[in-house]
């Protein structure tokens, strides 16, 4: 589970489909805010359909904000197909620190 204030989480989504010509490899984030923004993911597994997006170590990508992220796929194709994978969700929790 990620902590609020970590960095260098290495985020892998099984799309389920093939990526061989996958021209555009996005993830939709909805913030417990109810914010939203986009991930621009690499291939990791082409012919199993893995997907990864790691955060950046200088910068706290998951904003300090508590609770229930979600995401979802999108995959789009050189031929004009695109694909939206099924929304999953992450929990993220505060980071405690020792009194």
């Amino acid at each position: 589970m990620p902590f609020t204030e970590d960095r260098g989480i290495d985020f892998r989504i099984d799309t389920g489909i093939n990526l061989v010509g996958a021209s555009s490899i996005v993830v939709k984030i909805v913030k417990p805010n109810a914010t939203t923004t986009s991930w621009t993911c690499t291939v990791l597994d082409e012919a199993n359909g893995i997907i990864r997006y790691i955060t950046t170590t200088g910068s706290a990508i998951l904003d300090g904000q508590v609770g229930t992220w979600q995401v979802q796929a999108r995959i789009g194709f050189a031929t004009g197909e695109v694909y939206h994978g099924a929304v999953g969700s992450f929990p993220v929790s505060e980071v405690l620190v020792p009194t």
